[in-house]
């Protein structure tokens, strides 16, 4: 078991922790039976402000197959005879005699700023906000790490809408980990990826072009973002999004050796007839994501 802490961003792993989970990950996902692990009596907090199938249901079947009992909070105590909801700070200092770590999602980017002084509790981010989603970026990237077996050397083609993808930004904060990685852009101006986050990844011997228009046919991996009608940046026509829609016309160009992600749900940003295509990974990619949260517990928590 490692030193226990806090993942609050994709920057918070290392590279040996990342290939050390997919190790683990592996091991998990060749077994037959998956029974516990370990003797445990871990308590796990999911404080889940945000609606979510997903991550919150794949966290509780990683739980319960690693013998670790999930708790959930979805909303601060409020009562007719309420002013207003309880804080967050005293829901947090309230579960700190009854958890072992908290897993949390929230509407809100700051939130962990009402989070972390109030535990000495390990945090994991489960999507904070516009900010980040690491455990997401873990299953993106073990999907590829099962398709091409590495992830140094790749070629992905990000399509949708960038600046507002959690999953997104942590993929790429992820992925700056390794080197000689090609990035091609595929998104309106105004919804390109934040230079923060480029900055980060490009440090690493690595490129991320902005396309006009894609040439479809070198990708190894498609990274399909969704692409929301409302965002920060304002309301988005069906006509507009439909330049970033993955349909199959597109997927037939891309060729057998390519996969296309999606950190789902979708809304309309594949085609379903893609679904029945070689290329169309996400699928599997939301299976692997079980051996991927059961690993990132085994790894630092258990």
């Amino acid at each position: 078991m490692q030193q226990q802490r806090n993942i609050l961003s994709a920057n918070d792993l290392s590279k040996d922790d990342i290939l050390a989970i997919f190790d683990r990950a592996d091991h998990l996902r060749k077994r037959v039976d998956l029974p516990v692990i370990i003797p445990n009596t871990q308590i796990g907090g999911l404080l889940f402000f945000q609606p979510s199938t997903r991550t919150r249901i794949g966290l509780e079947v990683a739980f319960w197959k690693l013998g670790i009992k999930p708790v959930g909070v979805y909303q601060t105590k409020l009562e007719r005879t309420m002013v207003k909801a309880e804080s967050l700070s005293d829901t947090i200092r309230t579960l700190n005699a009854y958890v072992d770590y908290y897993c949390i999602r929230h509407p809100e980017s700051r939130i962990f700023d009402q989070v972390l002084p109030y535990t000495d509790k390990p945090v994991i981010n489960c999507g904070n906000g516009h900010d980040e989603h690491p455990l997401q970026a873990l299953i993106d990237a073990y999907a590829i790490w099962t398709y091409l077996k590495r992830l140094d050397d790749i070629r992905v083609t990000i399509v949708g809408a960038p600046r507002y993808s959690r999953a997104a930004h942590s993929f790429l904060l992820l992925l700056a980990k390794f080197k000689n990685i090609t990035i091609y852009e595929f998104a309106p101006d105004d919804l390109r990826m934040q230079e923060a986050y480029k900055n980060i990844f490009i440090a690493n011997n690595n490129q991320y072009i902005h396309l006009a228009k894609p040439k479809w046919g070198k990708e190894q991996v498609v990274y399909s973002t969704g692409f929301a009608p409302k965002n920060p940046s304002g309301t988005f026509s069906q006509t507009i999004r439909n330049n970033y829609k993955i349909t199959v016309k597109i997927a037939q160009k891309l060729g057998n050796n390519c996969i296309i992600l999606n950190p789902l749900p979708r809304i309309d940003e594949i085609d379903y007839e893609v679904d029945a295509l070689p290329v169309a990974y996400y699928f599997e990619q939301n299976a692997l994501a079980l051996y991927v949260r059961m690993a990132v517990f085994q790894h630092f928590y258990l």
